[in-house]
């Protein structure tokens, strides 16, 4: 194993950095028990029914339930990004850029922001069948929703992963150089 390369200040940064985006799911986490974030995001979809639809809407305590679970998919998506974060920082401040632990990180960060794409894309297809889910016939909505954003979200996903792929062979090829001298 060998030791960190980054310069201390970079080291100091990365320690900083990871104590700020701990505190940032802190407050994800204070907003989700304590906030309207999981109300906001059930209103949002809620608003975008056309009226006749709202107006067939009844809300019985297990579709209420549902829809909420399938709202809190979002605080997923986001607890996955914090958590890929923080382990990038964590990793770069103990090992370095050039270590298996750093390559390991940076797919951990590829899949998360992948998640939080694919959730992303399907959340509104899935809010807008539960909370109609149990409407009169022709009272339905199926919503397909694509952003250039959540398509961004998915091939960045994938950058990273690669990118981690790729540090890993950089790892070796450190390790390897270190070895000869």
């Amino acid at each position: 194993m060998s030791e960190n390369t980054l310069p201390r200040p970079t080291i100091r940064l990365c320690n900083i950095c990871k104590w700020v985006t701990l505190l940032g799911a802190v407050l994800l986490v204070i907003q989700l028990v304590f906030g309207e974030g999981l109300n906001e995001i059930v209103s949002n979809h809620w608003n975008m029914l056309p009226s006749q639809i709202r107006a067939a809407t009844e809300y019985s305590p297990m579709k209420k339930m549902l829809v909420y679970s399938i709202a809190a998919l979002n605080y997923v998506g986001m607890f996955l990004l914090a958590g890929g974060i923080w382990r990038i920082f964590h990793t770069l401040q103990k090992y370095g850029p050039f270590s298996p632990q750093a390559s390991n990180a940076m797919k951990f960060m590829g899949l998360s922001v992948f998640v939080m794409a694919a959730i992303s894309i399907v959340l509104p297809t899935f809010m807008g069948l539960a909370i109609t889910l149990n409407n009169p016939p022709q009272m339905h909505v199926f919503t397909v929703q694509l952003s250039a954003g959540s398509i961004s979200m998915l091939l960045v996903g994938f950058v990273l992963r690669i990118l981690g792929r790729a540090m890993l062979q950089a790892a070796n090829i450190a390790e390897e150089n270190r070895q000869f001298i």
